[in-house]
């Protein structure tokens, strides 16, 4: 594949016959999907085999406008984060055992409303849904949200996890400000992305 080709779904050399997997510009994501998973992929796109050199060639990548942008994001995590402090702040002057339990609680409850509503508190505030890799299907399941959600866990560690949980943010407004596609190391991790609701196919 070469390093000019655009993230996108393409079909990969030496996957079956009419399937697609996620190319994120760097490497091949994921494992193949149905091509008739993908309704929004046009097979007569303008990706012409020899612009490209790859098998690729004639699907074009999805609509990078779709995308939930750096700055509505954190919006979004800006509300997440006031509701979480309003949860878990009044438990800090307890125990450190009390304030993890509650953070976990808090973090269970992130992930179920992912997993059955499609976003986050905030998100769902300012119109943004978690979608599974394909970029329509949400919510997106409880597999995808836990995984998503990972890296949140970090922060039951002391000092340590905090840090590594604060690397992670930053590297996902570079990633949600560079990437055409707006994945953040949350969204790569879980295999998700971040669609306006309204742009939903």
């Amino acid at each position: 594949m070469p390093d000019t080709a655009p993230a996108g779904f393409y079909h990969a050399e030496g996957d079956p016959p009419d399937t697609v997997r996620y190319w994120d510009g760097t490497t091949w994501m994921a494992e193949p999907e149905p091509l008739s998973d993908h309704p929004e992929l046009s097979a007569t796109g303008s990706y012409a085999a020899e612009e490209t050199g790859f098998a690729g060639a004639g699907l074009m990548p999805t609509d990078t406008t779709r995308y939930g942008t750096l700055g509505i994001r954190m919006g979004a995590q800006l509300i997440d984060i006031v509701i979480g402090a309003i949860v878990i702040v009044p438990f800090g002057s307890g125990s450190l055992v009390v304030a993890g339990i509650v953070t976990l609680i808090w973090w269970l409850i992130i992930v179920g409303m992912v997993a059955r509503l499609g976003g986050s508190p905030g998100k769902l505030a300012v119109g943004l849904r978690v979608t599974r890799i394909d970029g329509n299907t949400t919510p997106p399941g409880d597999q995808e949200s836990a995984m998503r959600a990972l890296p949140g866990l970090l922060n039951l560690i002391p000092v340590v996890g905090g840090l590594i949980a604060l690397a992670i943010a930053i590297v996902s407004i570079y990633l949600v400000s560079n990437d055409p596609e707006r994945r953040s190391v949350y969204d790569r991790i879980g295999g998700t992305r971040v669609v306006y609701k309204n742009r939903l196919s």
